[in-house]
């Protein structure tokens, strides 16, 4: 699913102007979603495709209570993004996922890089908060189903 939404997403870049993404990098293909998961392997250790689809806000969509701490991070991170569009800091929901930031990785921490842009500093920010609100729990050896209400 992951998969199918990526390439959406992907068939959409041309036809996609905003504010958000000002200039071509080299990281643009693949855009945020890479960056959020490399700075999730650099913090964590391990894949963190494992918190896709996983309870009811990790993944696309988000709606419900979230089923655990690991979940509730997830509905944090999609209110932080809902935010950053919500005060036009970025242009909508797709761009998100598609506007690179640049960070680093030292040792195992993530650091956003300075004077970034407004929108990349934001994303940056709510990727790196909510990989240390995983962090603060166990690597899950399942996924948690969505209870609905």
């Amino acid at each position: 699913m992951l998969i199918a939404y990526l390439f959406l997403v992907l068939q959409l870049i041309p036809f996609t102007h905003t504010r958000c993404i000002t200039e071509a990098k080299p990281k643009q293909l693949y855009g945020s979603i890479f960056d959020f998961g490399t700075m999730a392997f650099c913090e964590l250790g391990y894949n963190p495709l494992i918190y896709n689809n996983y309870g009811c806000w990790c993944g696309s969509g988000g709606a419900n209570e979230p089923v655990d701490e690991i979940d509730r991070c997830c509905m944090i991170h999609d209110k932080c993004y809902d935010a950053l569009v919500e005060k036009k800091i970025c242009c909508s929901t797709i761009t998100e996922y598609i506007s690179p930031y640049d960070w680093t990785c030292y040792n195992t921490t993530a650091v956003c890089a300075q004077n970034l842009e407004e929108y990349e500093a934001g994303l940056c920010a709510c990727d790196l908060e909510v990989v240390r609100c995983w962090a603060k729990y166990p690597q899950p050896e399942a996924k948690k189903s969505c209870v609905k209400n």
